[in-house]
């Protein structure tokens, strides 16, 4: 059967100690529920400062283009009119509000006057692109350059395009606006056309529409309900049957990421808790060995999230997630300490057999609290967060380990089988 274990004996002391405690931690604890905000946005880990590379970072991820999506509806039978699903899928974009909030703008084709806005633009200045350097203009302005502009005037005007030449021709008869349009033509992409005022690809097969979020693409608070809005409002489309929704944005990846990131945490979490219970049920067979890891870890997370909204006024979700495995370490405080209470215990009790081991946990854990601290002066905000979060967590497991586990833990136990194999196979060892 299990090992005996002999009663846990509690002062009057101890007891005050427990209440105290309690209402510490419970006051901590108030404070930290009250204040709680976690943050999702990626950008609040970039490197901190006011230096060129770090401005350029926060630029980068914040710009109008990592903001940006591009949508293409994606046709699978020929009878399908791309332009009236466009437009009902930019109706239907704007009529969600889940997604109408988030949206800086949404386009399936050009906007209305956009042609007269490009010339108002440009027109004025159009003597900037009479040539790209002061030669260019030179040869431009060459009697042989100007009797080439002259003949290719000549046969623009006899061209179909004439009734828009003549327009132009009185205030740019070197037709330098066209020249610099036909420029940036050559240039663009060969892959979107216009089909009834809507944005399609040249072979016909998708709609392409452009939209841009007003939260940062790195913000998985705004970007999980806004992508999931997108899903939504295209299954909702009459011809959805007859579509395939493709989607590209910085927005995706981070949202994904966000979660593998999560993911992978919460089940390498999960094992480690459950090896940890297998090992206090197997080995000590004595649940109040898991009791005692909850107090310390708890203890030190508690008091890491409330550090962490006292500096930095919010906990980022990557630092709770990280932090709160990388202060697991403390699991080995209880371990070492329960350990020695169960194989050799000193008479005296306790708190006798803690100060025998003590400054090898207190060595321990310094060690570890100095690496931590190290990240401390990292350009990164999210670096110095985990910095104060584990430091702040293994000092407060530590000292739950000190003042609380030795007046609970049993006064003179008798070791599991188990234990006792353990140990005598590893000191063979």
């Amino acid at each position: 059967g299990a090992p005996v274990r002999a009663a846990v004996t509690l002062t009057r002391s101890d007891r005050w100690t427990l209440v105290l405690g309690t209402l510490v931690m419970g006051t901590i604890g108030v404070f930290v529920a009250s204040r709680f905000e976690i943050a999702t946005d990626l950008t609040d880990l970039l490197p901190a400062g006011d230096g060129p590379e770090a401005q350029l970072l926060r630029e980068i991820a914040t710009s109008e283009l990592s903001r940006t999506m591009v949508l293409a509806l994606k046709r699978t039978q020929d009878d399908v009119d791309l332009a009236a699903q466009s437009r009902a899928f930019e109706g239907a974009l704007r009529g969600d509000p889940q997604v109408a909030g988030e949206l800086a703008f949404v386009s399936g084709g050009p906007a209305p006057g956009i042609d007269e806005a490009i010339w108002t633009l440009y027109q004025p200045r159009r003597l900037s692109f009479l040539g790209s350097d002061v030669a260019d203009v030179a040869r431009r302005l060459s009697p042989a350059g100007l009797a080439a502009s002259a003949a290719d005037l000549k046969r623009r005007l006899a061209s179909p395009m004439s009734a828009l030449v003549t327009k132009i021709a009185p205030s740019d008869p070197l037709l330098m606006l066209p020249a610099f349009f036909e420029q940036l033509q050559r240039g663009r992409a060969d892959g979107i056309a216009l089909q009834d005022q809507r944005f399609v690809t040249q072979d016909g097969t998708r709609a392409v529409l452009f939209l841009a979020t007003k939260s940062s693409a790195f913000d998985s608070r705004a970007q999980g309900p806004f992508l999931a809005g997108l899903e939504r409002a295209f299954a909702g489309l009459p011809g959805a049957a007859h579509l395939e929704l493709e989607t590209s944005g910085v927005n995706r990846f981070a949202v994904r990421a966000e979660a593998m990131i999560r993911g992978d945490i919460s089940r390498i979490s999960i094992a480690g808790s459950l090896g940890m219970l297998a090992i206090c049920l197997l080995l000590y067979r004595y649940w109040r060995v898991a009791f005692f890891i909850l107090i310390t870890t708890g203890t030190g997370s508690l008091l890491s999230m409330a550090a962490c909204l006292v500096v930095f006024g919010r906990l980022h979700g990557l630092t709770l997630a990280v932090g709160a495995s990388l202060i697991g370490v403390s699991v080995d405080y209880v371990f070492h300490y329960a350990t020695h209470q169960f194989l050799e215990p000193d008479p005296r009790g306790p708190r006798a057999t803690l100060a025998r081991v003590w400054m090898g946990l207190l060595l321990g854990a310094a060690t570890t609290i100095v690496g931590f601290i190290a990240f401390g002066w990292s350009s990164l905000p999210g670096l110095q967060e985990v910095a104060l979060f584990g430091a702040v967590g293994l000092a407060g497991a530590l000292y739950a380990t000190r003042a609380l586990v030795p007046m609970l833990m049993p006064l003179s136990p008798r070791p599991a089988p188990p234990l006792v194999a353990c140990a005598r196979w590893l000191g063979a060892l």
